[in-house]
């Protein structure tokens, strides 16, 4: 009985912590980088992790034993800025995009590069494969979406099926609906369009730029966020808006859900990330990580770190790593009506 006591105070003690206010606390920085980090990605199996800044460089690591990110290589090969990388499915590549206007498919292990692509004009924004692998999606300022075969790029040949928006792309990802592209423009919207670049589904409801979506585990929820401070929730299936969620001082850069589908977090200029719950439609959590701006900010796969890439200054440029209980919170109960009898 006395043991059978002090299991249930030890769970009463966590309980009453993971619900405080301290859920997301400072752990360390992955440093490296010799300029400001601005984007990263981690494998679906949240063992490798990559990263890319203002020096031109894509850093590789890889999760220890301990649950530390081991530095593996990295990769200089770009004379730009990096934008945005993205793992394939089977770990042999990563793929980076970069504001000198191309992207590079590069082999995981040796560091060779398999593919460039030349076809844009702007900065590429966005890059990321299709969950079987046998596609890469990249979009771009200068207004189009481009569709590589990975067949075509392993014998380094560029026939890109080429769609065009018309303004310029910050954000895409697969609609729900087969055959159909979410992208996010300048124009305020996010748009919903198929392959040859015809509007299906308007979103509207920020007033400027929208910056990053995200669709939930469960597919029922988007996420997208943008200039206008705001963090807007719609219906996947109806295209309604389901709650606008208001926090950040400044433009929100980043949206990403936990792994779960319980939790939305958002990244935002003045250095904000914000933890919303998605029972509740609310704040849960925010906090200030090192820097000015964070660019990016997602949960691990086991939701127990938070991984943000800020525009902070030296000395530590870096990822930014938190501990995080959120994994450990329990599920909020909602609560329901009773039925009214005939």
């Amino acid at each position: 009985m006395r043991f059978q006591s002090i299991i249930i105070s030890l769970s009463l003690l966590f309980t009453a912590s993971a619900n405080a206010s301290d859920s997301v606390t400072f752990r360390n920085v992955i440093k490296g980088h010799q300029a400001q980090v601005e984007t990263f990605a981690i494998s679906d199996d949240g063992k490798t992790l990559v990263t890319g800044g203002w020096d031109n460089t894509v850093r590789i690591y890889e999760c220890d034993s301990m649950g530390n990110w081991e530095f593996i290589k990295d990769f200089r090969r770009h004379f730009g800025a990096i934008t945005t990388l993205t793992i394939s499915p089977d770990k042999k590549y990563f793929v980076s995009g970069s504001k000198d206007n191309t992207f590079n498919m590069v082999e995981m292990v040796t560091g060779n590069i398999v593919f460039t692509g030349r076809d844009q004009n702007r900065p590429v924004t966005d890059v990321f494969f299709t969950e079987d692998g046998n596609f890469l999606f990249t979009s771009c300022e200068d207004g189009y979406v481009f569709i590589y075969k990975m067949d075509d790029m392993l014998f380094a040949v560029s026939k890109p099926t080429k769609v065009r928006v018309g303004s310029p792309v910050y954000d895409i990802d697969l609609s729900i609906r087969r055959g159909n592209i979410f992208v996010c423009t300048r124009g305020n919207e996010l748009l919903e369009i198929n392959t040859k670049g015809a509007v299906v589904k308007r979103y509207v409801a920020h007033t400027a730029q929208v910056n990053s979506m995200a669709i939930s585990p469960d597919k029922s929820v988007i996420a997208t966020s943008g200039d206008d401070k705001r963090v807007y929730l719609w219906n996947s299936k109806t295209g309604d808006t389901i709650a606008s969620l208001t926090g950040h001082d400044w433009k929100v850069n980043h949206v990403s859900f936990s792994p779960d589908g319980r939790f939305l977090i958002s990244a935002g200029n003045k250095g904000k990330v914000v933890v919303w719950s998605m029972d509740s439609m609310k704040m849960v959590q925010e906090f200030t990580p090192i820097g000015n701006n964070a660019r990016k900010a997602i949960f691990t796969s086991d939701m127990k770190e938070i991984l943000v890439a800020t525009l902070q200054n030296g000395p530590l440029y870096g990822l930014s790593v938190y501990n995080s209980a959120f994994a450990y919170l329990p599920k909020e109960e909602k609560k329901k009506e009773k039925k009214s009898e005939n």
